[in-house]
């Protein structure tokens, strides 16, 4: 249990946006082709860095820092 734990505390500390887009995208996996889907992925992947958490890990990756997560979708 106690592994569980800590796992769900580390996950809740990444990205939201993140985690919705992959979750989006597994789901749509199955209904696409691949050069459909690498397009999917690469939209969603614009989509996220335009979005706060997707700014703020950028900058903390510039500024060589961890990055706060916090707003979902917007």
């Amino acid at each position: 249990m106690q592994n569980a734990t800590e796992l769900a505390i580390e996950l809740a500390g990444r990205s939201l946006t993140a985690f919705g887009i992959a979750k989006l995208l597994l789901n749509e996996s199955f209904d696409n082709g691949l050069e459909s889907h690498m397009e999917k992925e690469r939209e969603g992947i614009a989509w996220s860095a335009s979005q706060p958490d997707g700014l703020e890990g950028i900058n903390a990756f510039i500024e060589k820092r961890a990055p706060i997560f916090g707003k979902p979708f917007v």
